[in-house]
């Protein structure tokens, strides 16, 4: 859009880098280098229902003030959460770039996008801080992997849009588009003697212990009175080792679909980017079902695999 003339085509150019939808209809949004309110006064513009800028000084913000009228001017981003958070500030190897960024995950909503303007040099390869002599004497910026690894640990990040400024200068400009990075849960279902226990760990192997759900449901069995409720004194009542099909076929009939997911997503680390499970129940489409809708709104990202 970039209706206001006095934007120019430097920002039109910007807008272009950035790749964001054209609507943004009900999104609330918050500029963390607003300068005199480009951004925000665009974001206006194509319906946001909330702009919030933050860091500019005060000549900055009077004009930023007549230029976006509906938005909002801060010195430091408020304690809410945002669907869109803008943020171009140079990344400079003195601050902790990543727990600028693990920050930022709090002021996003659980799809909210964090769009990263930075400049690295486009190495995929070494995670490093690199002096670049041909900028300003002593220079150092990050290589790409290091941004992506390192700096936005805890993203799903995206390139939309990346350039070399000069040939004869080894820095491009990137725009990232990043998400919340969901932990995902590889769930494995099958018959007994098919390899779900063997594969589990070997996936699992220098990381977090796998869960064994028919091992895990005789475990709950001995905590029942500990964990107390409803479903695990009927675990209590009605695991027998070695006949987990006997339990699983009961668990269906009875409808403890619902519980069976609740309790075993309560013992689910949230922490680790992976956790495998395996078992089992998960060779049944209800089970399967029923999982997928629970770990599915507990934040999860679920990925079934069948042996």
């Amino acid at each position: 859009m970039a209706r206001d003339l006095a934007r120019g085509e430097d920002f039109a150019a910007r807008l272009n880098r950035l790749g964001l939808p054209l609507d943004f209809s009900g999104k609330s949004v918050l500029d963390l280098a607003c300068g005199e309110g480009d951004l925000c006064a665009e974001m206006i513009e194509r319906g946001a229902a909330r702009v919030v800028g933050c860091g500019a000084d005060a000549n900055a913000r009077e004009i930023a003030s007549r230029r976006a009228p509906l938005a909002e001017w801060r010195l430091a981003p408020p304690d809410e959460k945002f669907d869109f958070v803008f943020y171009s500030a140079p990344l400079d190897e003195r601050a902790d770039g990543r727990a600028i960024f693990t920050a930022l995950l709090e002021r996003l909503t659980p799809v909210g996008v964090l769009v990263v303007e930075c400049a690295a040099l486009p190495d995929l390869t070494t995670k490093a801080w690199v002096s670049v002599p041909a900028i300003a004497g002593a220079t150092r910026a990050p290589t790409f992997r290091l941004v992506i690894d390192d700096l936005l640990e805890g993203y799903a990040a995206r390139e939309v849009w990346g350039e070399q400024e000069c040939v004869d200068v080894p820095i491009a400009r990137f725009t990232l588009h990043c998400r919340p990075l969901k932990p995902v849960l590889l769930v494995i279902g099958g018959d007994p003697m098919r390899g779900k226990t063997t594969l589990a760990r070997l996936l699992m192997r220098e990381r977090n212990t796998p869960i064994h759900t028919d091992f895990w449901l005789e475990d709950v069995q001995a905590r029942a009175n500990e964990i107390g409720t409803p479903f695990a004194r009927y675990i209590a009542a009605h695991v027998q080792r070695g006949r987990i099909r006997q339990f699983t076929d009961k668990m269906v009939e009875d409808g403890y679909l619902d519980e069976f997911c609740v309790l075993l997503l309560s013992e689910t680390p949230r922490g680790a980017p992976l956790t495998v499970i395996e078992g089992y129940a998960f060779s049944y489409p209800k089970v399967r079902d029923a999982f997928y809708m629970a770990a599915t709104n507990a934040g999860f990202r679920v990925v079934f695999l069948t042996l």
